[in-house]
């Protein structure tokens, strides 16, 4: 009986371990990209619901204290303030204390919204073990891309935003260019030039 009563409470924290991974691990490409509303550095609400079906979203989860993180921040920074207006949306998220992303924002003039984590969002994009984490996700709502890590990963996230935006458009100049972005970072980059010789 004693064994029996063991053997349950055993395979109940199984599934609820399980269960609780699967919860915070399950986004794939193709998965519908959980809502969410958090305040940015001017107290204004960011819903990820009001932006769907306008805009291709770049979703960036970091910290500054980490280079890499910093450096994602400056080449999102780059493409939003040059492509923004054509339909691409850059979203940093972070744990970060709210001072030390207003001087951060203020510092290197970031256009895009930057959002104080309050509500523990990047639990559920499974982004706190490796930053940046970066979710690419359509008009629709859908993720076409996850990314983790810096440095190779920031020149990857060059060449997806420029592949998401042949597949969204017609007009390939805002592709073309980001490709030509991403093979000035790294003249090697073999999908870079592919790419631009697509376009």
């Amino acid at each position: 009986m004693f064994k029996n009563r063991i053997s349950i409470l055993i395979a109940s924290l199984l599934i609820i371990t399980i269960g609780g991974s699967y919860a915070y691990g399950a986004l794939t490409q193709g998965s519908e990209a959980p809502s969410f509303t958090l305040m940015d550095l001017k107290s204004n609400a960011v819903s990820l619901e009001g932006l769907r079906g306008k805009k291709m979203i770049v979703l960036y989860f970091f910290t500054i204290d980490s280079r890499p993180c910093r450096e994602g921040l400056i080449q999102l920074k780059e493409i939003y303030d040059r492509y923004g207006k054509e339909g691409i949306e850059v979203i940093g998220i972070s744990r970060d204390d709210t001072v030390k992303l207003k001087e951060f924002y203020e510092s290197n003039k970031i256009g895009f919204s930057m959002l104080n984590d309050s509500k523990n969002v990047s639990d559920f994009y499974n982004a706190r073990a490796i930053l940046p984490t970066t979710y690419i996700i359509s008009p629709q709502g859908k993720i076409t891309d996850i990314l983790q890590g810096g440095g190779a990963s920031t020149q990857q996230l060059l060449n997806s935003i420029a592949e998401r935006e042949f597949e969204r458009k017609k007009d390939l100049t805002v592709a073309r260019n980001i490709y030509k972005r991403a093979l000035k970072n790294n003249p090697k980059d073999i999908k870079a030039k592919s790419g631009i010789g697509y376009s």
